[in-house]
Formats: structure tokens, C-alpha cells, sequence
């Protein structure tokens, strides 16, 4: 059987008058249409992705791998990786394991949150005041209502951790939420500290200016918060909000169809709307309302499908613009 595309006979105006529908589902429709998965869905009765060694056969192959070293123009190895582990997750079993996975091919740089004790708050109170710097947001402009200092030598906890690590410590002004859970020593000051764990070296990583810098590390290490908003927030949008089985095997395509579903919402945003800022750095929520919310009119006539959008629609511009860019794009070869 010959797959055909859902919107073969498809027609997108901007003249319709009704509200009915969601004019959203067209886009990431069409998005799929063109990247080839509804076809290669198809042609796989029974199977939502390929077996294991035809994708490696086809990532081999793919134009992005060719001229690449390795066997089937396979990607290097990497020789610097950075991890970042979310929370107070500093355990000895953990911080071994990161340590272990270096080799004399890989450098493995980690950054942990770390559990704060009253050792460790007695090695905050012993901080110089001027050996405290201003904190740096994500876009490197100075917080002077944040602090960060190294503590490492300071730290009477050292002694029964892996050589090599270093302490960062950070103050911020607690909200009002975080007010009811703050140590005695964070009320007495005013402040709420966390603490990070690295083994990012003393001199710093080879090659990155600055890397040496407490305040780096801190950046380095709070990047990871946009997994908050870029990854878990578009995965309970997806339908990972709860998980449908207490199967393994169903929960596992309900992973597989949310990941695919997170691609073609992102994909839709970053090439239809490449030029419009609020539609395309969206999250899936907030992207509902920007470029599909507004229903529209469904009309069928000779076996043509007209998809008419309100003309007094504010995203009708921006819709079409979208819709214009995913038909031009080339088809699955």
C-alpha cells in the first residue's frame, strides 16, 4: 500500500470565518509528513522505530558522518566530557564512578550538588568577606544580590573524599517559599547557600580562559537548570506527566512516542517560525497559544480539504508563514 500523507489535499487560506478545530496539530502533521516518519511508519506494520542495526546502517550513511574518522564514517571520540548532576546528588559511590570514567583518551569534568551539614556551614561562616564575588547569570552579566566563593580549604569534610575536588559555595536571597525551610545559620544571616562538588582542576580546563574562576563553575553548573523548562516541562506537556502502564514494554513506547512528539513540536517551531521570537523559543505550553490555539474553519469540496483561518486571528500571519515554510521543505528520499 502506497502511503500518502495526511494532508495530500490539504488547503491553507487565511479567509475562514468559524472556529472549530486546532489549527496546531496541522502544523506538526505536516512537520512529520515532511521529515518522513508517518511513511516510514508505514511501510513498518507492527514497528514504531527500525531495528537497531538498520538505524546504525542508516546513521552511517547519512551525509552529516561522511569524511569522519572510524569505522562507517562513525563520530570520534569524544576527549573532554562535562557532567552535571542535578540536586545534592554527591554521593562516594557516585563521585567514584564520575572520577573512574576518565581514561588516557578521555578527560571526564563533572559538577555536583552536594548535601549541606553544619560542617559545612561552619566552613561558609569562615569566608573572608572579600573572598566572596558577585554571582553571573547565564548571560554573563553580574547578580550583585548573589555571591560565590571557593571553599575547599575550608572544608573539614575533605579528608573523606577522592583527592582532586574542589567546593563552591553560593548565597542567594531566599523567596518566600524557600523561608520556611532554612537552616538556623541561613536565618541568622539572610541568606540560603548551596553547595557544588567538581573536579574541575585548580588551573582550570586546557584551552577555556577563566574555567579556574569559582564564578565559572557556578555557571557551568546552574546551566543545567534549563532541563526545567526545556526538557521536563516539554515532557509532561508530551504525555510523560504519568506514565499509562505498570508494563515496562508500554511505558517504553509511551517514552518513544513523547521524545517523537517533543522533536516535531521543536523542529516545527525552529523552521517555521525562524524568524518570529515568540513562537519559536516557546515551550510547548506557551507555544500552543502562539501558534495553534486559535481554531480553525475545516471546509471539504471536491475532495479538497481548505483549512480557512480567521482573518482576525493575530497569529494568522505567522501560521501561514509557518505552514508556507514546512511545504517547502524537501520530502523524504
Amino acid at each position: 500500500m502506497e502511503h500518502m500523507p495526511g494532508d495530500h489535499a490539504l488547503k491553507v487560506t487565511g479567509g475562514g470565518t468559524g472556529l472549530i478545530g486546532h489549527a496546531g496539530a496541522v502544523l506538526l502533521r505536516k512537520a512529520a509528513d515532511q521529515a518522513g516518519l508517518t511513511a516510514g511508519l508505514a511501510r513498518m506494520p507492527g514497528h514504531a522505530a527500525a531495528p537497531r542495526e538498520r538505524r546504525i546502517e542508516h546513521l552511517h550513511r547519512s551525509p552529516g558522518c561522511a569524511g569522519r574518522r572510524g569505522p562507517a564514517g562513525a563520530r570520534p571520540i569524544r576527549r573532554k566530557i562535562l557532567v552535571r548532576v542535578d540536586g545534592a546528588g554527591a554521593s562516594h559511590e557516585l563521585v567514584k564512578h564520575l572520577l573512574g570514567m576518565s581514561s588516557p583518551r578521555r578527560e571526564t569534568l563533572f559538577t555536583c550538588g552536594w548535601m549541606i551539614t553544619d560542617s559545612d556551614e561552619a566552613a561558609i561562616a569562615q569566608v573572608p568577606a572579600d573572598a566572596c564575588k558577585p554571582g553571573i547569570g547565564q548571560d554573563g552579566t553580574l547578580e550583585e544580590d548573589k555571591a560565590v566563593a571557593e571553599i575547599t580549604g575550608l572544608m573539614s569534610r575533605a579528608g573523606n573524599w577522592p583527592e582532586g575536588l574542589r567546593w563552591i559555595a553560593r548565597r542567594v536571597k531566599p523567596s518566600r517559599r524557600q523561608m520556611r525551610n532554612l537552616t538556623a545559620y541561613e536565618k541568622k544571616t539572610g541568606w540560603r547557600y548551596s553547595i557544588t562538588c567538581t573536579n574541575i582542576p585548580g588551573p582550570g580546563i586546557g584551552g577555556v580562559p577563566g574555567s579556574h574562576h569559582p564564578q565559572y563553575i557556578d555557571v557551568v553548573h546552574r546551566e543545567h537548570a534549563v532541563v526545567e523548562t526545556g526538557g521536563v516541562r516539554t515532557a509532561k506537556a508530551m504525555g510523560l506527566r504519568a506514565l499509562p502502564s505498570r508494563s515496562w514494554q508500554a511505558n517504553c513506547g509511551c517514552v518513544i512516542a513523547a521524545n517523537i512528539a517533543a522533536d516535531l513540536a521543536a523542529w516545527t517551531r525552529l523552521l517555521g517560525h525562524c524568524d518570529d521570537a515568540d513562537p519559536r523559543d516557546a515551550d510547548p505550553i506557551r507555544s500552543a497559544t502562539a501558534s495553534g490555539t486559535s481554531p480553525p474553519a475545516s471546509q471539504h469540496h471536491a475532495r479538497q480539504r481548505t483549512l480557512a483561518i480567521s482573518r482576525d486571528w493575530p497569529r494568522k500571519e505567522a501560521f501561514l508563514a509557518c505552514w508556507q515554510r514546512l511545504c517547502a521543505l524537501p520530502g523524504p528520499t
